[in-house]
């Protein structure tokens, strides 16, 4: 045993696991296995535990809360949804013992997990994989222990070509690894309820970063003020930020409300202190601009608001959401702007219906050109088990 991995497998050993993340005894024989660490992956799994639990009963893990909440949600039918018992080994014993196959999320590899799965031999599946250059330094160089793991993967499904390449250094024959397209657009549900009754031109500003605050109030005084009939949704990413909003719009004697404390809004501005409600505005916005774009973030969720055909307006910063950007650029269904150009471009979509409208159209087509991987992932490994 490496030096690494002995000093990994006494801490975990000595960590008190809190009562919420025992595993209880599973009640399932011959089930699916899925994990996934927060919100972000349980939105990649989400099209395929929906397919695999009419087949087979499903257990979930999850190791963050807001995580779990999200798959409770999803997650109804054959599922049960546990806490990731970080990575105890008597925990992880209890999780594989009579599962099928394992689908891990994105890039899950916690050693103990991978370790017994391979003793038991589980068959092992990486879904929407991917992995820093940082993360593959550490296991190629490193933990290098868990490279065995890794390679026994029965399949590697990537989400971009850029991975394959370290996967196959970590052990993983080419013959095992596919690319699809990212599962997250499968996810995505256009058949939502709207937050409210739209009755106003509505333009949001979601999953805005506290950097990026100030560049908006700036665009959002200027449009209230042109634009009389127009109503504004600011969505911070983060709910601590609430209040800096609110004192930055008090600044500049913006009135608004809460959604926290007002269901449907009167005024002109609306915050969104809520989780979860994101999409559901969506569904009501005639123009979208997507924060973490305008700051050093690299971008946040494009595709959610163009699947619904509402275009996308975002700044520089999309290296976390760079294929659906690129797409939406070159399909005409989103615009990338920076400065003074977030203003213009906004009024231009503001007052052009025709542009509007296409650009909106656009959006929602790009995002249905980019769906798929589930039931291709979902078909390969119905075959394989």
């Amino acid at each position: 045993m490496g030096i690494i991995k002995f000093l990994y497998k006494s801490l975990i050993f000595t960590l008190p696991l809190p009562a919420e993340r025992e595993i209880k005894e599973i009640p399932f024989e011959n089930y699916a296995y899925f994990h996934a660490s927060s919100m972000g992956e349980v939105m990649s799994l989400k099209p395929l535990v929906k397919k695999f639990s009419q087949d087979y009963p499903c257990v979930v893990t999850v190791f963050t809360k807001p995580g779990k909440k999200r798959a409770e949600e999803f997650f109804k039918r054959k599922t049960l949804i546990y806490y990731f018992p970080w990575d105890k080994q008597c925990e992880i014993e209890k999780v594989l013992r009579n599962a099928k196959f394992v689908v891990l999320a994105e890039s899950e590899f916690w050693p103990n997990l991978l370790e017994i799965a391979f003793k038991r031999k589980k068959k092992l599946f990486l879904v929407n994989g991917k992995i820093s250059k940082q993360s593959f330094y550490f296991y190629n160089n490193i933990f290098k222990d868990i490279k065995k793991y890794i390679g026994a993967f029965e399949f590697a499904f990537l989400q971009d070509k850029k991975y394959e390449k370290f996967y196959k250094m970590l052990g993983i024959p080419e013959h095992r690894i596919a690319t699809l397209k990212n599962l997250k657009y499968d996810s995505i549900e256009k058949d939502v309820e709207p937050l409210f009754e739209k009755k106003d031109f509505i333009v949001t500003f979601g999953s805005v970063r506290r950097d990026e605050v100030n560049i908006f109030i700036d665009v959002i005084e200027k449009i209230l003020n042109k634009n009389k009939n127009l109503k504004v949704i600011i969505a911070p990413r983060h709910l601590i930020n609430t209040g800096f909003i609110e004192s930055k719009l008090k600044d500049r004697g913006i009135e608004y409300e809460k959604r926290s404390e007002k269901k449907v809004p009167s005024k002109r501005v609306f915050i969104l202190d809520t989780l979860g409600e994101l999409i559901r505005v969506w569904k009501i916005t005639d123009v979208a601009i997507v924060g973490g774009t305008f700051g050093n973030h690299g971008g946040h969720n494009l595709a959610e608001p163009a699947s619904l055909g509402v275009p996308v307006v975002f700044g520089n910063s999309v290296h976390n959401v760079e294929e659906v950007a690129n797409k939406l650029i070159k399909k005409r269904g989103g615009v990338k702007v920076e400065g003074e150009e977030l203003f213009n471009t906004l009024e231009k979509l503001i007052e052009d219906d025709v542009t509007r409208e296409n650009t909106g159209r656009n959006a929602g087509k790009t995002i249905e050109s980019l769906k798929g991987a589930s039931e291709i992932i979902y078909n390969k490994i119905k075959e394989m088990v």
